[in-house]
């Protein structure tokens, strides 16, 4: 995208310095397409080993070392050759590009449709998107120029659209439930604090409203409406509520347990995300929690 804009004004003619500065940066749509899609959905999901998907980043700047280190009128020869006839580097991390992007569009297709709904519907639109990723794939292999480009600017926008009517449409004001399906949502809600309490579903570090759906034969848009009816939370809030209240409890029973086990015990993954989770409904870590809740039984 960033190369059609320099082709045309002949920015990089002037700026020869500006080479493949924007390459690197492509290999961070999918990334960050797929985070966000996730950080929607799962509160607090970031760990440290999810860095290793920056690792392609890293690996396209290596690989664009000796081309930063030309000087300007090499980089000037360099571009020129590119511009005229290509250069075999040009398709090569093209379509790494496309295989990238390809990849954490299934990724993010795997995490919206076990949330969305409406599945069906999902799957059609990122149908679409695979559509139009193979007609730029299609492009870029047989008759190799900059309409390539353009596609790949008509996916990022259809999914950059998608993405806001995604997360838009769980934010609309919901209609007030009747008498009867007060009851149903009441009921619901038992049997996901029996699950979660009582079957120590709770420890599950991959619990998601799809879990509780196939454990409880409940369509996951009712216990996702139960949920915000009854607690006024949405899913992983209300998750993240329990499973601190349930730590809470641990740090004042257990007072020599690790925090790290107590982390794990209550369904974490990661002590740092426990952590996260902790402060954000006490205002105090756990470990300070345990050293005023020890302070205060003397």
């Amino acid at each position: 995208m960033a190369n059609s804009l320099v082709f045309f004004t002949d920015i990089m003619t002037e700026i020869p310095h500006l080479l493949r500065i924007q390459t690197p940066l492509t290999f961070l749509y999918g990334p960050l397409l797929y985070f966000i899609i996730l950080s929607y959905h799962q509160k607090n999901t970031f760990i440290k080993k999810d860095a290793i998907h920056l690792l392609p980043f890293l690996i396209i700047i290596l690989s664009l070392i000796p081309i930063y280190l030309m000087s300007g009128n090499e980089k000037y020869g360099y571009l020129q050759t590119m511009i005229n006839s290509g250069h075999i580097d040009s398709i090569i991390y093209g379509l790494l590009r496309r295989m990238h992007i390809l990849f954490y569009l299934l990724m993010s297709l795997g995490v919206i449709k076990n949330i969305k709904t409406n599945r069906q519907t999902v799957i059609y639109i990122w149908i679409s998107f695979l559509g139009i990723w193979l007609i730029s794939m299609y492009r870029f292999i047989f008759d190799f120029d900059l309409s390539s480009v353009y596609l790949d600017m008509i996916y990022i926008n259809c999914v950059v659209i998608y993405l806001a009517f995604v997360i838009t449409a769980d934010v609309k004001p919901k209609q007030s439930p009747k008498a009867e399906e007060k009851k149903e949502l009441k009921i619901i809600m038992e049997k996901i604090n029996s699950y979660l309490i009582e079957n120590e579903g709770l420890k599950d570090n991959l619990l998601s409203i799809s879990t509780l759906q196939k454990e409880l034969k409940i369509a996951d848009y009712k216990i996702s409406r139960a949920i915000n009816f009854n607690t006024g939370k949405h899913f992983f809030d209300y998750i993240n509520q329990i499973r601190v209240n349930k730590a809470k409890e641990i740090l004042k029973a257990r007072p020599k347990m690790r925090i790290e086990d107590i982390a794990f015990e209550v369904g974490y993954n990661s002590i740092s995300v426990f952590n996260t989770a902790f402060k954000k409904v006490v205002h105090m870590s756990p470990r300070e929690f345990r050293k005023l809740s020890t302070s205060e039984n003397r």
